[in-house]
């Protein structure tokens, strides 16, 4: 648990930093991220109580 909290610091600003001209696009593969994380936890939810 330990390793990928340190890892996640570490590389949270590596992934996150956008290049000049593409502010927007962080902010959809988030969004994207977020989205897919979310289904997926819906869909392992729903598979557990039936």
């Amino acid at each position: 648990m330990s390793s990928a909290i340190f890892l996640g610091q570490f590389l949270s600003p590596v992934l996150l930093t956008s290049q000049p001209g593409h502010e927007g696009l962080i902010f959809r593969v988030g969004a994207l991220l977020a989205g897919l994380l979310g289904a997926a936890l819906l869909a392992f939810s729903l598979r557990r109580a039936g």
